[in-house]
């Protein structure tokens, strides 16, 4: 169970990192990149503000996980932008929503199992207990 004081919440798109570009590469906070890590990147303006932290990620499909803030990219820069699994790239997201949360791969299959790029909640945990949910 969740026991937190939530604040600081953003709206917008969690996509996921390409695997293949990322393995074996160090993330800003100097941690390997792991595409199972419950951890995800945030856009570079807020990074030093988020750094370190837990945020909850509450996808619009009813699905949940905590992720720990370790790296940073120029999200916002990359404009509204959705992957298609289908298509096999980014097309433009039809609600216009900014890309919030950068996810390693296998996590982001937790959050979306058909792999759609997914609208998302986020909240910052400020203490309290965290329990990964088994999804």
């Amino acid at each position: 169970m969740i026991m937190a004081q939530l604040r600081y919440s953003m709206t917008g798109l969690a996509v996921h990192y390409d695997v293949d570009r990322h393995a074996g590469k160090l993330t800003r906070s100097g941690e390997p990149y792991r595409g199972d890590a419950l951890t995800c990147a945030v856009d570079a303006g807020v990074y030093q503000d988020l750094a370190g932290s837990w945020l909850l990620v509450m996808a619009d499909n009813g699905r949940w996980l905590p992720l720990r803030v370790n790296d940073s990219g120029y999200l916002t820069a990359a404009g509204c932008f959705a992957w298609s699994a289908e298509k096999g790239y980014y097309v433009p997201d039809p609600e216009g929503l900014p890309v919030m949360v950068d996810v390693p791969e296998q996590t982001f299959y937790r959050l979306s199992p058909d792999g759609e790029t997914i609208a998302v909640w986020i909240f910052l945990l400020e203490h309290g207990n965290v329990r990964v949910p088994a999804l």
